[in-house]
């Protein structure tokens, strides 16, 4: 393969990664905006309908690791497409039930599992599959920044369509997107992108398959997978709070559609430049000082609007948070990938995302449950902010001992003192 093609190949890999997850947002961000609208068409309040995130979240942290072994074994790609035509299948299926029951299982178990198939797991077991250790932090970060491009363009687009149409209008047309075109999209790019085929440079021979038990061995042995995973939960606590009671929050504050649109803008936009240079960083200097500094951010961020709510307070926030947005995840995912071997990355990477789960439906639930006991969101950002910080002192006590001379240039962004 020539150096052009490689690149070529590279950047069509790259640019398809980037689509996918700009549209695997619409699951959150449309539940983001239409969070209070569903939930007066079934006639519950914030905390009962809430369940349907909280089952969502659980859900999405279970499946993790299971996406991600299936990833391991199947590839990147098969996962990718099947995930892309079941989040088409339930976007329609979510559109014309009447009942929350049938709603709660579509939305919180099977679309769990589709975003799971179709975000940062399957995503990362990609990168990998790309094989270019050197670039590991900016090629996932410029992949998975395709969920920034969501708050700017999406998020937005939701809210503008929200004046016009129903919410279930809204999903049976993205349901159509994903059925049809998006799928075939990805059938014909992926397929023929020959993923996982460019040549690499003293690249070692494939493992033998390990079994499953020896897998939950390497991974629950190491000191490190708790570090990490514990500091992750942290960033889904803080990151629930924006994808679940942000903009509810927001309309509390009656603000109008236009400034909450500009307040997402301005997060998507941060969390676009945050997360380029989270993986700039990640590829030149200790991942977890990095990780940590994003988690510091947050932290920061969070207090910002517990102590200033209002429209300047907002912004500074959709700032100051956007910057964080991505840089936990591709500091930690930097991290996780370079910790286990390729043939468990998935599964060990699944696991870490399960804990960043649990931290999410903690807050997704906790914080609506408060909010119908205090009528606002005040401790659930004092508690959220404390969250963050603590998250920035666990990551601290990640050490890296490489072990397999093949991965030392893998290790370096992590390894350094």
């Amino acid at each position: 393969m020539t150096l052009i093609k490689r690149h070529a190949l590279l950047l069509l890999i790259v640019g398809f990664g980037i689509l996918v997850s700009l549209l695997s947002t619409s699951i959150k961000t449309s539940y983001q905006v239409f969070f209070v609208a569903m939930s007066d068409d079934f006639g519950l309040s914030r905390g009962e309908f809430a369940w349907s995130g909280t089952l969502f979240m659980a859900v999405f942290g279970i499946s993790s690791p299971i996406v991600g072994y299936i990833a391991d074994r199947i590839g990147a790609k098969h996962t990718i497409i099947g995930g892309l035509f079941f989040s088409g299948l339930l976007f329609l299926l979510m559109a014309l039930t009447q009942s929350f029951t049938s709603f709660l299982l579509l939305y919180g178990i099977g679309a769990a599992f589709a975003y799971t198939a179709i975000s940062y797991v399957s995503l990362g077991v990609l990168v990998e599959e790309i094989n270019a250790p050197k670039l590991r932090g900016l090629i996932y970060a410029l992949v998975t920044n395709g969920a920034a491009l969501g708050f700017v363009f999406l998020a937005p687009l939701w809210l503008y369509l929200e004046a016009f149409l129903s919410w279930r209008d809204i999903y049976l047309a993205t349901g159509l997107v994903f059925v049809l075109p998006l799928t075939l999209l990805a059938i014909v790019v992926l397929r023929f992108s020959a993923v996982g085929q460019v040549p690499v440079a003293d690249q070692p021979e494939p493992a033998v398959p390990e079994r499953f038990r020896q897998r939950l061995a390497r991974v629950f042995t190491n000191a490190n997978f708790y570090y990490l995973s514990l500091g992750f939960l942290g960033c889904g606590v803080t990151m629930a709070f924006v994808d679940i009671h942000l903009v509810a929050q927001l309309k509390d504050m009656a603000l109008s559609a236009n400034f909450i649109a500009l307040s997402l803008v301005v997060l998507g936009v941060a969390e676009f430049i945050g997360g380029i240079a989270a993986g700039l960083m990640c590829d030149r200097y200790p991942a977890r000082l990095v990780l940590s500094g994003f988690y510091l951010l947050r932290a920061v961020a969070v207090f910002i609007l517990f102590a200033l709510p209002s429209q300047l307070g907002v912004l500074l926030f959709a700032a100051v948070f956007g910057l964080s947005f991505m840089g936990t995840v591709v500091g930690t995912s930097v991290v996780s990938l370079t910790i286990f071997s390729k043939e468990i990355k998935g599964f060990a990477f699944g696991f870490v995302w399960l804990f960043h789960q649990i931290g999410a439906v903690l807050a997704t639930q906790l914080g609506a449950n408060l909010y119908d006991l205090n009528g606002n969101y005040q401790l659930v950002l004092l508690v959220t902010g404390v969250i963050a910080m603590v998250s920035a002192l666990l990551v601290l006590r990640i050490r890296i001992r490489v072990a397999d001379p093949s991965r030392a240039d893998a290790a370096t962004s992590v390894q350094r003192a």
